[in-house]
């Protein structure tokens, strides 16, 4: 973001550098920087058989549900960041296809949410790496699932880790 302002009569131009939540790229070109996943998937092509990935590059939080569509191939690159997501929906409800990959090690998404899942599946999704979790309050009847598979859709798991957490909201008196 670029500022002016006049001292003492001398204008004064600085640069505020704001780095980046999420890269897009396609065919191994940068596409563009942006400032939240959803942004970065929005600018991602659609229809084409080859995927546009976004590359995670800061911890940051999601708090809107991220809807692949039917005609985007899309990978997500955890990249070794941390991702809260405090939808009120399903974090992701996958429609087209989707990989999820952690090319440093360490990334993690995590549903804070305890009535939604992580990931709703319904057509093709593939994990590579990365740790997906739930997280649920064992007082509520309805829990949500880290990866929900449904209307026939395919899973692929050739790495990283699935969990769901139970968290105890009861105390000794």
């Amino acid at each position: 973001m670029d500022k002016a302002h006049n001292t003492s009569n001398a204008l004064v131009a600085t640069t505020e550098f704001i780095p980046p939540v999420a890269v897009l790229f396609e065919d191994d070109k940068l596409v563009g920087e942006y400032q939240s996943i959803a942004e970065a998937y929005n600018a991602a092509r659609t229809g084409s058989t080859s995927p546009s990935t976004i590359i995670v590059c800061q911890d940051n939080t999601m708090t809107a549900q991220l809807t692949i569509a039917a005609n985007k191939n899309i990978i997500l690159d955890l990249n070794g960041k941390r991702i809260n997501a405090t939808s009120s929906g399903n974090v992701i409800n996958n429609n087209g296809n989707l990989e999820i990959r952690d090319s440093i090690g360490g990334g993690i998404l995590t549903n804070t949410n305890s009535n939604t899942n992580t990931i709703l599946n319904n057509k093709t999704l593939k994990i590579v790496g990365g740790t997906i979790e739930t997280i649920n309050d064992t007082q509520r009847k309805q829990n949500g699932c880290t990866v929900y598979n449904a209307n026939a859709g395919t899973i692929e798991i050739t790495g990283g880790k699935l969990f769901v957490r139970h968290l105890s909201t009861t105390s000794a008196a």
